[in-house]
């Protein structure tokens, strides 16, 4: 399920202090909207990556489904914003000196 695809739900994404915050609300379940969704972390986490967001670990996590009126509708999800590793470095080789010349 592309949760991108269904106009529906307002997504809310920021990064703020080397964080991800992606905010997720759906409307309630009825005859006008009968779409039953249920929206966990790894949703959360490829529709992220599919729009370039390097994701670290997760901080804080949300579970949001749209059941009846009184389930959680909305969800905060926090992550660590993936920060790449520092580029590794050749250690400096000896040089051996030239061989003796023989005279």
């Amino acid at each position: 399920m592309n949760i991108e695809d269904i106009k529906e739900i307002k997504l809310d994404i920021s990064e703020k202090d080397d964080k991800i915050y992606c905010k997720v609300s759906v409307p309630t379940r009825s005859s006008v909207f009968p779409t039953r969704l249920n929206i966990e972390t790894p949703l959360v986490v490829e529709m992220l990556k599919r729009r370039g967001y390097q994701i670290g670990t997760l901080v804080e996590g949300a579970h949001v489904y749209n059941k009846s009126a009184v389930c959680p509708l909305r969800g905060t999800w926090v992550f660590e914003k993936k920060v790449p590793p520092p580029p590794k470095t050749k250690a400096a080789r000896k040089r051996r000196p030239p061989p003796p010349t023989e005279e």
